[in-house]
C-alpha cells in the first residue's frame, strides 16, 4: 500500500474511527478528500492507478463552473464547457464493518455516471438529476484500501435548456447496515384521517432480511413532536422471512398541530427494529401532518383552507457556485422569497437537492415536484441564442425509453415523505408545438414530427408508475399547447391540469371542460396573469417564470443567464420583486423605480401591465440619475389604498389605487436631487419610499450575512460590497473593479455582479459592480478563528469585516 493509501486509511479512521461499532446504522458524509482529473483515464476505473497528481478537493464539486466562458459553447448552457471527469476516493474499513451491509448513495451526478468499487463496475447512471446508491459490501477489502472511481461523461455538454453543471455536484453519503436493516427510501409515512382532534399516521417500513433464515421481528414507532415530547407510539412482533417484507403500523396523534405555509409543524417518526432483543436499525423519518385538496370550482384548500397558491419557477443553479449549491444559498433566496409574498416552488425541470426539499418543510412552501423536461423525443437546444436559429437535440430523451421507469420510481420514493410536496408533475412543455410532437391544430403542422396521440400512452404509464408508489398527491403536466393536447385528450390522464403562458384558455376550457381542475403551472411577469388567479376562484394558482434568474437558456454571446427572475444571480432584489410584493402581500409596502420615458410610451396604458413573460421589457431602474431636460417615468411599486409622489418635496398628485392598474405612476420633469412616494394605507398610516440623486462613489461598504461561519469546511459567507457616494447612498450607476482577499482559515468561492452579460471568470477574487455593488463568497475550513475580508477600488479607502469561524 502506498503512503498516499495510508493517509486516506488514517483519514477515514479519524472521521469515523470513534463511532460506535454497534450503532446500528451509520450514516456518514463521504464529500472529503476526492481526487479529480478532467479529462477520459479508462484505467482509472483500477484500484492500482496512480492519481497522486490529480487534484484533491471535497465535494459538492462543479467542474463546468471553474471554467472560462466561450462563444463556442452553447446559450442554453451558459456558454460553459463541460467533457468528460473522473473522480476517486480512497478509503480503509475498520474491521467492526465486516459483517455489516455498507453502500454508498449519490444525490446526484451530472450525467452519464459509471461508478466501480475496487475495479469492480457497480453500475451506471444516465440521468444528472436522479439520486441512486449501490451495495458496496461484496466487493470491499476488511482491513485493506478500497478505492471508488467515478467516471462522469458530460461530453454533450449543448444536452439541456439551461445550465446544468458537469461532476458529482451533490452531497455522496456512505451507509453501514446490519443485514437486517430499513431498506434505503423503504419509509414512507402518511396521515390518512386528519381531524383537529386527532390524526391517524400510518408507517409503512420495507425490511430487507439478509440474514439467510426467518428472524422473530420487533417493531417499535414513536412518533415526536416539534417541541420535543413523545406524540404516540406503536410496537408489535412479526416473523420476518428472507428477501423484502413491508411492515405497517398506525399511531393516533391527539391534537395534531398540522404542517402549513403560515406554520409549518413537523413531526419525527423513530422506528426500532429489534431482532432477539438486539436493536439491529434505527430510522428517523420527518413528516407534517395535513391535509389538502383541488376544487374545479373554488380552488385549492389547505388544512380545509381555501387559498391562492403564489408560486415561482425555479432551476437548480445557485449562481456563481454553479450546480454545487451551498444549503446556505437556498435558505437566503427561501427567506426572500417568502418575504415578497411567495408559498410555493416548482422545481423545474427536474428531481432537485433532498436538502431544497427539507428546506421547503421546514419554511412552509408547497411543493410542485418535477420529473422531466422531455420524453422520448429530444427538444431543440438553443446554441446562439434563445429562439435563435441554431439548435442542438442532445438530451435526457436519449435515455427515457430505457430510464424513465427507474427514475421517476427513484424520485418519487426518495422525496415521498416530504409534507411540502402537494404535486408530482411528469413533464414540461412535452406537447409544445412541433417541439417535439406534432400540432396538428397549427396552420405550421409538420407531418414528420411523432403523433401528439403518443403522449397519451406515456403518460398513461407514468401516472401509474407514480400511482403505484404513492396515492397521496395529484399527478399533473405542465402544458404548453394546450389546444392540441386537448385534441388528444391528455389532459384527461392528469388529476390537475397545468398551463403554461395560457391564461387567454381559462375560461374557455374551464366552461367547455367543467370538471377539470385548472391552473397556472408556468406564468409570464405579468398583471394580467395575477388577476386571472386573484379574480377567479376556479384558477388556484400561478407560478412565476422564474423566481430566481438562472443560468443558461440566454440570448447571443456574452449573453450567459437568463433575466426573469425577481431576484438576481447574487440573491438581490430586482425592481420586479417588489412589483410583485404589491401584489403578493398583505401586508403594507412601498418602493419605487424609474426610467427614461421613451418615445413609444402610452400615459394611458399601465406601464407595468405589458410585461413580456421574458422581461426584457423592465427597464425600470432603483436610481434617480438622469439628464436635466429628460421626462422620467417614476414607478411606485405598492399594496397602499393611495400613494402621492414628491420631488424635491414638491407634490405631483395623489392617485388611489384601482384594479385596472398595478401599480401608480407619474411622468415627471427630471430634477436632481429627491423623488419621495408617500402611500396611505387603508388604517391611515403612512409609508415612504425614495430615491436620491448620488454622485461618485467615495467609499466602500461591506455587508455579511452573518457575524459567524461554521468551521465545517463546507459553511458559506455571503459579503455584499456597495459602492457609496460621500452621502452615504449607493453609486448605482458605478461599474468600478472590486478586488477581494480573506485572511484567517477561510477561502473565496467566487464573485458576482448580477450581470446576465458578464463572462469574467466566476472564480476570479474580482469583479467590477454591477448596480453599484457585486458580491464574494467566502467558504470555511475545518479550524477556528478570525476570518477577514478586504475590498479595495482604485481611488477609494479600502474596506474590510471580520467574522468568526468556529465550531458549531
Amino acid at each position: 500500500m502506498r503512503f498516499k493509501s495510508y493517509l486516506s486509511a488514517l483519514l477515514f479512521l479519524l472521521l469515523f474511527g470513534n463511532v460506535d461499532a454497534q450503532s446500528p446504522r451509520l450514516t456518514m458524509d463521504f464529500d472529503e478528500q476526492w481526487k479529480f482529473f478532467l479529462g477520459d483515464v479508462y484505467a482509472a476505473r483500477n484500484p492500482e492507478f496512480d492519481d497522486a497528481e490529480w487534484r484533491t478537493l471535497n465535494l459538492p464539486h462543479d467542474w463546468s463552473i471553474e471554467l472560462p466562458f466561450g462563444s463556442n459553447y452553447a446559450s442554453s448552457t451558459a456558454y460553459l464547457p463541460a467533457g468528460i471527469g473522473w473522480y476517486r476516493k480512497s478509503f480503509v474499513l475498520p474491521d467492526s464493518y465486516a459483517d455489516k451491509i455498507v453502500s454508498i448513495l449519490f444525490d446526484g451526478v451530472y450525467n452519464y455516471s459509471d461508478v466501480w468499487i475496487n475495479g469492480h463496475h457497480l453500475g451506471k447512471r444516465p440521468s444528472g438529476y436522479t439520486s441512486f446508491f449501490y451495495e458496496l459490501t461484496p466487493y470491499l477489502k476488511q482491513g485493506g484500501e478500497n478505492v471508488i472511481s467515478v467516471r462522469v461523461d458530460h461530453s454533450l455538454y449543448a444536452d439541456s435548456r439551461w445550465y446544468t453543471g458537469s461532476g458529482i455536484y451533490r452531497h455522496v453519503w456512505l451507509s453501514v447496515t446490519d443485514k437486517i436493516r430499513v431498506a434505503q427510501w423503504g419509509s414512507y409515512v402518511t396521515t390518512p384521517s386528519v381531524t383537529p382532534e386527532t390524526a391517524k399516521v400510518r408507517i409503512e417500513n420495507t425490511v430487507l432480511n439478509e440474514s439467510g433464515s426467518i428472524r422473530n421481528l420487533e417493531l417499535l414507532s414513536v412518533i415526536i413532536g416539534k417541541d420535543g415530547k413523545e406524540a404516540g407510539r406503536n410496537s408489535s412482533v412479526q416473523s420476518l422471512p428472507p428477501g423484502e417484507t413491508t411492515t405497517l403500523q398506525e399511531i393516533a396523534v391527539k391534537k395534531p398541530q398540522l404542517w402549513g405555509v403560515e406554520s409549518p409543524n413537523l413531526y419525527s417518526v423513530k422506528t426500532t427494529l429489534r431482532v432477539d432483543g438486539k436493536v439491529v436499525d434505527e430510522v428517523s423519518t420527518v413528516f407534517g401532518i395535513r391535509t389538502f385538496s383541488f376544487d374545479k370550482d373554488k380552488g385549492f384548500f389547505l388544512n380545509g383552507e381555501n387559498m391562492k397558491i403564489k408560486g415561482v419557477c425555479i432551476h437548480h443553479d445557485g449562481g456563481l457556485v454553479g450546480a454545487a449549491v451551498p444549503e446556505k444559498i437556498w435558505k437566503i433566496r427561501l427567506e426572500k422569497l417568502k418575504a415578497v409574498g411567495c408559498n410555493a416552488i416548482r422545481t423545474s425541470h427536474n428531481p432537485v437537492a433532498p436538502e431544497l426539499l427539507d428546506l421547503c418543510d421546514q419554511m412552509g412552501f408547497l411543493v410542485m415536484d418535477e420529473a422531466f423536461d422531455e420524453w422520448e423525443y429530444p427538444k431543440r437546444k438553443w446554441i446562439d441564442g434563445w429562439n435563435n436559429s441554431i439548435a442542438g437535440l442532445d438530451g435526457s430523451s436519449r435515455f427515457f425509453n430505457e430510464w424513465s421507469e427507474r427514475d421517476l420510481q427513484d424520485m418519487i420514493h426518495r422525496d415521498k415523505n416530504h409534507p411540502s410536496i402537494i404535486l408530482w408533475s411528469i413533464g414540461n412543455e412535452i406537447d409544445y408545438a412541433n417541439d417535439p410532437y406534432a400540432d396538428k391544430l397549427d396552420g405550421n403542422y409538420n407531418i414528420s414530427r411523432p403523433d401528439p396521440a403518443r403522449m397519451v400512452t406515456i403518460a398513461k404509464n407514468l401516472v401509474g408508475i407514480i400511482k403505484a408508489i404513492d396515492t397521496t398527491r395529484l399527478v399533473t403536466m405542465a402544458l404548453a399547447d394546450v389546444r392540441n393536447s386537448n385534441s388528444v385528450g391528455l389532459p384527461e390522464v392528469l388529476d390537475v391540469v397545468g398551463y403554461n403562458y395560457t391564461e387567454s384558455r381559462y375560461a374557455e376550457d374551464h366552461k367547455a371542460f367543467p370538471e377539470r381542475v385548472i391552473y397556472g403551472s408556468e406564468n409570464p411577469h405579468n398583471y394580467f396573469g395575477w388577476l386571472e388567479v386573484k379574480n377567479n376562484d376556479y384558477i388556484s394558482a400561478q407560478f412565476l417564470w422564474t423566481g430566481i434568474d438562472y443560468l443558461g437558456e440566454g440570448g447571443k454571446f456574452p449573453a450567459r443567464s437568463a433575466y426573469s427572475g425577481l431576484l438576481d444571480l447574487t440573491n438581490h432584489e430586482k425592481p420586479i420583486y417588489y412589483w410583485r410584493q404589491s401584489m403578493w402581500l398583505d401586508t403594507p409596502m412601498i418602493s419605487l423605480a424609474a426610467r427614461k420615458k421613451k418615445s413609444t410610451d402610452d400615459v394611458k396604458v399601465d406601464p407595468m401591465g405589458k410585461m413580456a413573460w421574458f422581461v426584457s421589457e423592465v427597464e425600470e431602474k432603483l436610481h434617480w440619475n438622469y439628464s436635466v431636460g429628460d421626462s422620467v417615468l417614476v414607478v411606485a411599486f405598492s399594496n397602499c389604498a393611495q400613494v402621492e409622489l414628491f420631488v424635491n418635496g414638491k407634490s405631483h398628485g395623489k392617485k388611489m389605487k384601482e384594479e385596472a392598474n398595478s401599480c401608480f405612476w407619474w411622468y415627471v420633469p427630471y430634477q436632481a436631487g429627491e423623488v419621495k412616494a408617500v402611500g396611505t394605507a387603508s388604517d391611515k398610516k403612512k409609508y415612504s419610499a425614495m430615491l436620491q440623486t448620488v454622485s461618485e462613489p467615495a467609499q466602500i461598504q461591506l455587508i455579511p450575512d452573518t457575524s459567524f461561519i461554521a468551521a465545517d469546511g463546507k459553511d458559506i459567507l455571503i459579503v455584499e460590497a456597495v459602492l457609496k457616494d460621500k452621502n452615504n447612498n449607493t453609486s448605482f450607476l458605478a461599474k468600478d473593479r472590486i478586488d477581494f482577499s480573506v485572511t484567517g482559515p477561510a477561502k473565496i468561492l467566487g464573485t458576482d455582479n448580477g450581470d446576465a452579460k458578464s463572462i469574467d471568470s466566476f472564480q476570479l477574487p474580482w469583479k467590477n459592480a454591477y448596480a453599484g455593488r457585486c458580491i464574494v463568497i467566502i467558504q470555511s475550513t475545518k479550524e477556528q478563528g478570525p476570518v477577514t475580508v478586504k475590498a479595495t477600488v482604485d481611488g477609494i479607502p479600502s474596506a474590510s469585516v471580520q467574522v468568526q469561524a468556529v465550531l458549531k
